[in-house]
């Protein structure tokens, strides 16, 4: 896919309509309050900074056990579970 393919795909994206039929279901503002929870209890530690994420090592956002959390590059987080080393 050449970049101005890309770009085109881009701007025809539907956000609200993205919003309206998944982000807005009660289970996923659910998991994402909880990943944002997540983010606030690791708030004072000092490597986490705006370029890293906090993983849950379980891949379950519903978990928030310390033992479970972890602070990573968003490269690494942001990856699918499964092609992660």
């Amino acid at each position: 896919m050449r970049f101005s393919d890309l770009r085109k795909l881009l701007e025809e994206r539907d956000y609200r309509k993205e919003y309206e039929t998944y982000h807005s279901r009660p289970e996923q503002v659910k998991r994402r309050a909880m990943r944002n929870k997540a983010r606030r209890s690791l708030a004072g530690r000092k490597d986490l900074t705006d370029d890293k994420d906090v993983h849950h090592k379980d891949n379950n956002p519903m978990n928030n056990d310390r033992a479970n959390l972890s602070i990573v590059t968003q490269h690494f987080n942001r990856r699918e579970p499964r092609l992660r080393k």
